[in-house]
């Protein structure tokens, strides 16, 4: 158990890497190291639209999925939650092409 629980660990630590790298190169968003957990906070107030706008217009201008923060509380305005569980290509497509 112990195995598949590292490898596990592993695989979710090395797409969040892979996401945040390809975050850092789009200027109107911003993201902080994650600490664990399947989600990439992304910063998405420089862009000016309140978190369910942005949720929206990206679901419906490139048909990708993100959680607005308020999904989580009042506290999450300005930022999205992209999933960690998406493979590699999924998730840097996502992030390169879609956010971009």
């Amino acid at each position: 158990r112990r195995e598949i629980f590292a490898h596990v660990n592993e695989t979710y630590r090395a797409r969040a890497e892979y996401v945040a790298r390809r975050v850092a190169d789009i200027p109107f968003l911003a993201q902080q190291k994650q600490q664990g957990g399947l989600y990439a906070f992304l910063d998405i107030r420089k862009t000016g639209d309140t978190s369910a706008a942005f949720a929206q217009k990206l679901l419906a201008r490139h048909g990708a999925a993100v959680i607005p923060g308020t999904a989580f509380g009042a506290a999450g305005e300005g930022v999205c939650a992209h999933g960690a569980a998406r493979g590699y290509s999924q998730a840097g497509g996502a992030v390169q092409q879609r956010f971009a």
